[in-house]
């Protein structure tokens, strides 16, 4: 059959398939599928070799050629299989008809890549202005599907990238498309792609670890959500699309709707709520402390205390702040913020509160803790304020590390031992080879690591100290760093780590030993009693009295062995 022209298959009618020409037709360069699995055109091909082309190709005249709107495969397949010809129906179309065609007829089968499927539907909604829901209507889906769909169409490249090869799913996909900011975007699916156990996560554990890590709930927000003047360019939190409840057919799977799942926003509304604060306490007249000041004075229960902490002082337990408002003569409060992510926090001065809690008779005065606020003075005898206190720390202890090398001062070992030590849980092999248990200390190795703790803060022997503070480094060295200052120290960790436990063995052993020799004396009759203390006698004890020498090195973990060899001898 002679191929019919362009010109005519244009006004013949749009029913009939005729038998064109392959070398007539080329692919669409808006068709939606993009995507042809080799395997299964070679498949194709070699049916269509056998049998033909069953179902004509859908094409439309571009000039003196043919567009192919749908049935590309079909084609390529004729073509590889050596067809001249192919049978093909001609309609005169627009782009949004040609386009709503090949959507309605490529990507509703199953082999097609959901993200073609995703480009082909946003072609519609934002190139011919199709609805949602004339999307929905035209390709036989739900309205929350097309949703889906199109929301893939915002997924960062290397997310793209792990869904056409299989590395997450679909599902998933949507879960990490949902991340509005591209940067988050790439690392949820750094998380999800391999978790802990270097498998892809589930769409379950993945749509909870984004919940956790990139959402926020907007009741724990410290700002405002309803403020859009926080924030101009991004409006209030209530009319944002990116709040789950103003998208429920993106979000349903979010129980709370007041949920933000941009958390780069959020975060940027918080460090700008943070702002406002302290402008608008600096208007007022108040201080604002930030940085290393700030940090010092809140982890400085002597300095200041919170507005919103409880007073001490007061029996009906009310707040610092309650309470400070029933002074006639309120005292200033500061705003501090130790880091510029942190919360601000007001605090009243520890002298101004006290003050206040004498003047409502909730306290007399007698503290000898207040010292450190009235004792230190500028020189003229004005009392120090805690941030005076603070600067002239730092410069006296930048002036003494400057000193260059020197011996360590008794504060200085006090301090040190005291802080290596404060943790639970000393080794009582540590303490006893360190000669910590028994003697001037308790015999209990637990009591003796209490009262060595107590005795450091008073301690005036600067060798027993370095004995603590390397009792309390020994205790925190993990096992590799212990091996290397053993070789270091010119011992053999291998070889320490095979000879037997010390302690268990010469304790348990003398006690058994005893008990079996009287045992057999009463079944031999008592005329040989006599005689197994008499030989006891000469041959154990001039063993014990050269040996009580060596029980003070029995505490170092190696004279240990012989009492317990000694004994079965």
């Amino acid at each position: 059959m002679k191929p019919a022209t362009v010109e005519a298959m244009a006004f013949r009618g749009e029913s009939a398939a005729e038998m064109l020409d392959i070398s007539m037709i080329s692919p669409w360069a808006n068709n939606p599928r993009r995507t042809i699995d080799p395997e299964r055109l070679r498949e194709l091909a070699d049916s269509i070799g056998k049998v033909g082309v069953l179902q004509p190709i859908l094409v439309r005249p571009d000039n003196a050629r043919f567009l192919i709107v749908s049935g590309e495969r079909r084609w390529r397949a004729a073509r590889q299989a050596g067809l001249k010809q192919i049978p093909a129906v001609v309609r005169t179309l627009t782009d949004a008809e040609a386009l709503e065609l090949a959507v309605t007829e490529n990507l509703q089968r199953e082999d097609v890549p959901p993200l073609e499927e995703a480009e082909g539907y946003e072609r519609l909604h934002t190139t011919h202005g199709y609805t949602v829901e004339e999307i929905a209507d035209k390709v036989g889906k739900s309205k929350t599907y097309v949703y889906s769909r199109l929301k893939l169409t915002s997924l960062c490249e290397e997310a793209r990238e792990y869904l056409r090869n299989g590395r997450i799913t679909p599902t998933v996909a949507l879960l990490i498309a949902r991340i509005p900011t591209p940067s988050q975007q790439v690392e949820a699916t750094e998380r999800v792609a391999a978790d802990h156990t270097g498998s892809p996560m589930s769409a379950t554990r993945a749509a909870q670890m984004i919940r956790d890590w990139f959402m926020t709930r907007l009741e724990h927000a410290h700002f405002d959500p309803a403020d859009a003047t926080l924030c101009p360019a991004a409006g209030a939190c209530t009319d944002c699309h990116k709040r789950t409840g103003n998208q429920p057919e993106l979000f349903g799977d979010i129980q709370h709707d007041d949920t933000c799942t941009d958390s780069v926003c959020y975060d940027g509304k918080t460090a700008a709520h943070f702002e406002r604060i302290k402008a608008e306490h600096r208007e007022k007249g108040g201080r604002v402390v930030e940085g290393a000041d700030a940090v010092r004075a809140l982890h400085n229960e002597q300095a200041v205390y919170l507005l919103d902490s409880l007073c001490h002082y007061d029996n009906g337990n009310r707040r610092w702040g309650e309470v400070i408002a029933l002074a006639k003569n309120t005292p200033p409060t500061i705003l501090m913020q130790a880091d510029a992510e942190g919360i601000p926090y007001y605090v009243v001065t520890r002298k101004d509160a006290l003050a206040v809690a004498r003047e409502l008779g909730m306290h007399d005065g007698d503290d000898e803790s207040e010292a450190d606020e009235t004792d230190d003075d500028d020189g003229r005898g004005a009392p120090l304020s805690w941030v005076e206190r603070n600067d002239r720390s730092n410069k006296l202890a930048t002036a003494i590390a400057q000193l260059g090398p020197r011996e360590l001062s008794l504060i200085e070992l006090r301090e040190l031992a005291d802080t290596v030590l404060y943790m639970e849980g000393l080794a009582p092999s540590l303490l006893r080879a360190f000669g910590f248990v028994g003697g001037q200390w308790p015999d209990d190795p637990e009591e003796a690591e209490t009262a060595i703790k107590e005795w450091i803060r008073e301690a005036t022997d600067p060798a027993l100290l370095w004995k603590c503070i390397k009792l309390g480094a020994l205790t925190t060295l993990q096992l590799d760093q212990m091996e290397t200052l053993a070789r270091e120290l010119g011992l053999d960790p291998v070889a320490i780590a095979a000879e037997p436990e010390p302690d268990p063995e010469p304790e348990p052993e003398p006690e058994p030993e005893p008990e079996p020799e009287p045992e057999p004396a009463p079944k031999k009759k008592r005329g040989k009693k006599a005689k197994a203390p008499a030989e006891a006698e000469p041959e154990p004890e001039p063993e014990p009295e050269p040996e009580p020498e060596p029980a003070p090195k029995k505490k170092r973990g190696k004279k240990a062995k012989a009492p317990a060899e000694a004994t079965p001898e």
